[in-house]
């Protein structure tokens, strides 16, 4: 297939990750991104704004993947959703429990990273996002092969040069997503009845198409902690919650339903500081293989459907 460009690139941004990818043929283009973090701010925010001078008017990201929720790999989205439009986001699905052991292992950021940390799929689509994939974890499979046959397809015909690029999502559903997200999200669990959000599992791929024909593949990788390794953590935020709902509601109030939709509390106590600083003590009780959510990472393979022949420059 002659004319295909394709670009990737690692930015310098100190410890955290910011990647980016962009496929060209004639007029049509595809443009991802990998985590856009830094525990220095500034760092990313400046990569970004180099980066996209350089994307010839095309700030457009069909693709940004989030490897998992730190603030090293995470810091520099906000700035990112105000330079660029994204269409689809991919994130590692982490329940609000979850969520909140990554901020409390994270005592100094932007109030603008905890917003996202407490409630990522309603700040990704609060500013434009048209879709978000979430990724629930499970085993990984023992083998795989990206093609069916022992060798890839050969290159495909060409193209008209006027055609775009499109994404499709062969990703396997997750199972019973519904009601896990649900027991979960409390008031974000009704985007999952959209087409904004959808719920799938890392086993399948996404391929980019162009004019029907396979052209780029991403495969995913990712697991969850499981859930019986958080109870002790649970039963300590449980107490403080429950001092703080009776505080707030009064005895008489505290089994409302109302007021007592413990997801939108955590995410509540994600936002805030003081109570962030109250719950220190929850977080010091974890282990230290549960301190670290880098392990829930969601990686990613990305390579030609076809057999490529490359002409580097």
């Amino acid at each position: 297939m002659r004319g295909l460009r394709a670009e990737f690139k690692f930015h310098n941004v100190g410890q955290g990750l910011f990647y980016t990818g962009k496929l060209e043929y004639g007029n049509a283009s595809f443009n991802f991104v990998y985590d856009c973090g830094s525990e220095k701010e500034s760092l990313v925010k400046k990569a970004i704004d180099r980066e996209f001078r350089c994307f010839r008017g095309n700030n457009y990201i069909d693709l940004l993947i989030i490897s998992h929720l730190h603030k090293d790999h995470t810091s520099g989205i906000p700035h990112l959703l105000k330079r660029t439009k994204v269409g689809t986001v991919i994130l590692p699905y982490l329940t609000p429990i979850e969520r909140l052991i990554v901020a409390l292992e994270t005592p100094q950021a932007s109030e603008e990273y905890y917003s996202f940390l407490a409630d990522p799929v309603e700040y990704l689509l609060g500013r434009g996002v048209k879709k978000v994939i979430l990724i629930g974890g499970e085993e990984p499979e023992r083998e795989w092969r990206p093609f069916s046959k022992e060798e890839p397809p050969e290159l495909p015909p060409e193209p008209p040069r006027e055609g775009k690029f499109e994404i499709e999502n062969n990703l396997s559903p997750y199972k019973n997503p519904q009601s896990q997200i649900t027991n979960s999200e409390g008031n974000s669990s009704q985007q999952i009845n959209q087409r904004t959000v959808e719920v799938r599992s890392h086993a399948g791929t996404l391929r980019v198409t162009l004019n029907g024909f396979p052209i780029w593949m991403f495969r995913l990788f990712n697991y969850r902690v499981s859930s019986q390794t958080l109870g002790q953590f649970k039963l300590c935020v449980g107490r403080y919650l429950k001092k703080l709902l009776k505080k707030t509601y009064g005895e008489k109030n505290i089994n409302n339903d109302k007021n007592n939709n413990i997801s939108e509390i955590i995410k509540d106590v994600i936002r805030d500081k003081s109570q962030r600083e109250a719950l220190k003590k929850c977080y010091k009780g974890l282990s230290k293989e549960l301190r670290n959510f880098n392990n829930t990472s969601l990686m990613v393979l990305h390579l030609p459907a076809f057999k490529a022949r490359w002409a580097v420059f």
